[in-house]
């Protein structure tokens, strides 16, 4: 069959066509082959008809599952030669259940409890990251190591509070001395008050929704140092006339 050259009158066509119809009345229609039309189909992204659809999996049904039903062979059943059916578990070499896995087994490189592990943790939607400590408590359990040092020595954590560090800089230390516990209000006044938080803002373009920032002008940003410190005495400003605010209102 000749290859067909198609013309942007040919897709309004198909795309009407197609809607209603299969594969295989659209070839005979347009006197190409059915590659050809899914070819089309697959370009510009042509669909059923949800209509046409329900039509096709209840023809489905109807035909072909419920066909094939009388000729299939139940668990426990028989073969046309008299022997009985049993399910297959898969093909394996003779011999090779020696290096076969036992039930309940791991593998070498599982760890144990109370493994501590580094992870990258994003921090804020800016996209920085850092290092965490992490420590299993059970399989597939995995907590802070902050959070489990400060359990471990003051109880559960209070609802709406969070342990923090003192030097935000050194996540690395989860010693008793550098954690605290501040309030989820005081943490997120930690987060606006880092230069990483400062340099988004300042690179955030207008009408774009936020969390999008230039990434060239938010890596220059970060070098200037002098203008990262008045935003935040601006912020900082901002945020005492705010609270002045809500006090003298009361």
């Amino acid at each position: 069959m000749k290859r067909r050259l198609w013309i942007p009158e040919d897709i309004r066509q198909l795309r009407k066509f197609y809607r209603n119809h299969k594969a295989k009345d659209c070839a005979k229609k347009f006197k190409c082959g059915i590659s050809a039309i899914y070819n089309q189909v697959y370009n510009h992204s042509l669909k059923h008809s949800v209509k046409f659809n329900e039509k096709l999996k209840a023809f489905f049904r109807a035909n072909v599952i419920k066909a094939g039903m009388p000729y299939r062979i139940k668990p426990g059943g028989k073969l046309p030669d008299g022997t009985q059916f049993r399910q297959p578990k898969g093909t394996c070499a003779p011999g090779s259940e020696k290096g076969w896995f036992k039930k309940g087994g791991l593998p070498i490189g599982t760890l144990y409890d109370g493994a501590i592990r580094m992870r990258l943790e994003k921090t804020g939607h800016c996209g920085t990251k850092r290092l965490m400590k992490f420590i299993r408590i059970k399989k597939s359990k995995w907590i802070y190591l902050k959070n489990y040092v400060w359990e471990k020595h003051h109880g559960k954590v209070p609802k709406g509070m969070l342990v923090a560090f003192k030097n935000p800089k050194n996540s690395m230390n989860c010693s008793l001395r550098n954690l605290c516990l501040i309030t989820k209000e005081e943490s997120m006044k930690r987060t606006c008050e880092t230069d990483e938080y400062i340099a988004q803002t300042l690179s955030h373009p207008k009408g774009k929704p936020r969390g999008s920032y230039d990434r060239e002008l938010y890596r220059e940003m970060l070098k200037q140092k002098e203008l990262l410190n008045l935003k935040r005495k601006e912020l900082q400003i901002r945020r005492k006339l705010k609270a002045y605010g809500k006090t003298h209102r009361q």
